[in-house]
């Protein structure tokens, strides 16, 4: 969804009073984690110039990338907890109003509904190396130097990730 967006900015920058080859791509928190993973996308290269992460990283653990058929998985757990069948699964899910619901107890039930563990794994539905977009963890791209080369601006808060100042 992020590269579609991304190719739709690309495409409609100069319409939009923009320079197509000035785009920067950003996000604070987990919005920098996932937007951070754009340097591992190559379909997304052409598409931005620079990233700012603001407290969030592409090695935050609480995103890190799930392999497909584990997503392929939990996906189909949705499916069911919903009630939908095959093969009209896609238009069941677009018409369901259940998804959030569903999501939720499937999040609960994956952290044993424990606090600390909710902190920790912020969502069931983390990205997943589908060896199309995503090829392989950041951790492995950073280290084989298959990332996109821009410039990078980073930075935290005061308390970061502190919940009680």
């Amino acid at each position: 969804d992020q590269n579609e967006a991304l190719k739709w900015i690309h495409n409609n920058a100069n319409n939009l009073g923009g320079d197509p080859e000035r785009i920067t791509v950003s996000g604070h928190g987990s919005g920098a984690t996932l937007a951070s993973y754009h340097l591992f996308i190559k379909q997304s290269h052409d598409l931005f110039r620079n990233i700012i992460l603001q407290s969030g990283t592409p090695l935050s653990s609480s995103l890190s990338p799930i392999r497909a058929e584990v997503a392929t998985q939990r996906a189909q757990e949705l499916v069911e907890k919903i009630g939908c069948n095959q093969p009209e699964y896609i238009e069941c899910l677009q018409a369901s109003e259940n998804i959030t619901e569903a999501s939720i107890e499937l999040f609960n039930q994956f952290t044993n509904d424990d606090f600390v563990s909710k902190i920790y794994f912020k969502t069931y539905f983390p990205p997943s190396i589908d060896n199309i977009l995503l090829l392989n963890l950041p951790q492995h791209s950073f280290e084989s130097g298959r990332f996109k080369q821009c410039s990078i601006l980073t930075g935290n808060v005061a308390h970061e990730g502190n919940s009680v100042i």
